[in-house]
């Protein structure tokens, strides 16, 4: 009995690999035409899939290596807080790097070791939305899914396995695409790039790998390549001087890594979880139809109306305890609003604090947010607290005061549930450097 499986799926290829028990890893490929209309590829990929399963003796999840284009990547620095506010930290990292909403987004993160700009975060995330067609095609071959699987540490498994030590930057190729994937002296995943060119074009691939490699920040001077074609290893050895880890499959190392009982993967991008979510709301769906035609539906109106209606007088209770409790904070804002209205009246004949006090003002949202100290250094940098909402609305005050053309950048230093008791939202403190030139 198998006891992992991943698959590999790309425009020219479907490549399945499966673990079994005490015989290792078993792999095969099938070719596809990419110039089929995207229906009939579907189906020449689930064919090619169902017949590679029954083959190797596929029973078990089945792993998805993700589509390298549908990865997104971003290197950041966080503020330091503890590690049970990493998640939402992330998430919040996540939905402002990539300027997609954190519900569309499933998101990984690692995290280094503190330094003066606070804590680096290497962020992964694919939409939910691009892990649907290999999703479906595992369902349409009649397996089950597994998890999604990043191209990067993939290969970062699959250099470990083979050998790889220290620092390096290893490279793994096929026809038109490449993987590369940069490793740090503990041989963990510091950065990942992955490419393809349109043309099975040994130069145009060349090239585009070359200027993957210029974009890797602090790159090592060791090279390694997975590579068993040896026409393909000749090519890349113009690249300079490099290591070849011998005896690996180049076309199968990835499904064979993701495979690998030992892989570690990540609950964040579960696909069995979301076939288990859809059928839920599907069950509830019929549920619901089921229920809206029994005709004891009409007996338990009067119960469901009294159980709306009492719900509804909670809700109400609840937000107007809500209000009284924010009231102090927002009745402080109303009269920050009022004082900054007044003192704009007089903006023409004031110095350029004022300035920096309306583009706050402006910057704020309404009602949501306000200020609790602000102070500037040297005509340059503005040192911000204040107390908000929620995080979106910390988010939106730093992307509007970023936006400003007087602004030259802000950092986030931290945002923290309030120390006082009974205070509701979160605290902030933020840094924002100002242009010294003339008023915007």
């Amino acid at each position: 009995m198998s006891r992992g499986c991943a698959l590999e799926l790309v425009p020219t290829a479907l490549r399945l690999v499966v673990w079994n028990n005490g015989d290792g890893p078993q792999g095969a490929s099938v070719a596809l035409d990419p110039k089929l209309d995207p229906e009939a590829w579907r189906e020449a990929a689930v064919a090619a899939l169902r017949q590679l399963a029954s083959e190797l003796g596929a029973k078990g999840p089945v792993h998805v290596i993700v589509d390298r284009g549908a990865v997104l990547e971003r290197h950041v620095h966080v503020p330091v807080v503890p590690a049970a506010e990493l998640p939402a930290l992330a998430r919040f990292q996540a939905q402002r790097a990539f300027a997609l909403p954190a519900e569309q987004l499933a998101v990984v993160w690692n995290v280094g070791k503190e330094e003066p700009e606070g804590l680096p975060m290497r962020l992964s995330a694919v939409r939910h939305v691009d892990l649907a067609p290999s999703l479906e095609l595992v369902l349409g071959a009649g397996l089950k899914p597994g998890r999604g699987v990043l191209p990067g540490e993939a290969l970062a498994h699959a250099a470990r396995h083979a050998g790889a030590k220290g620092a390096a930057l290893v490279l793994r190729s096929d026809e038109d695409a490449a993987d590369l994937a940069l490793l740090d002296a503990s041989g963990d995943l510091v950065a990942s790039r992955g490419v393809r060119v349109r043309a099975s074009s040994p130069t145009a691939l060349l090239g585009a790998v070359r200027r993957a490699i210029g974009a890797f920040p602090g790159r090592p001077e060791r090279l390694l390549v997975l590579e068993s074609d040896p026409k393909r290893l000749e090519v890349l050895r113009t690249l300079g001087e490099l290591d070849s880890l011998q005896g690996a499959d180049s076309e199968l190392i990835l499904a064979t890594a993701a495979a690998d009982p030992g892989f570690r993967h990540h609950p964040e991008f579960d696909l069995r979880g979301q076939v288990e979510q859809r059928a839920a709301r599907e069950q509830k769906l019929r549920l619901g139809g089921v229920a809206a035609a029994v005709g004891v539906i009409l007996l338990l109106c009067g119960l469901l109306v009294e159980r709306q209606f009492a719900a509804r007088r909670e809700r109400i209770a609840d937000l107007q305890s809500e209000r009284e409790n924010l009231a102090p904070a927002v009745e402080r804002a109303k009269r920050l609003a009022s004082e900054v209205r007044v003192a704009k009246a007089w903006s023409e004949r004031r110095g350029r604090e004022l300035e920096v006090l309306l583009l706050l003002a402006e910057a704020l949202p309404e009602d949501t947010a306000y200020l609790t100290r602000v102070r500037w250094q040297d005509e340059g940098e503005l040192l911000l607290t204040g107390m908000a909402k929620d995080w979106a609305t910390v988010a939106a005050f730093v992307d509007s005061l970023e936006r400003h053309p007087r602004v030259l950048g802000v950092t986030l230093e931290g945002i923290r549930p309030p120390r006082e008791k009974g205070l509701l939202g979160v605290t902030f403190s933020a840094r924002a450097t100002l242009n010294p030139g003339g008023s915007s």
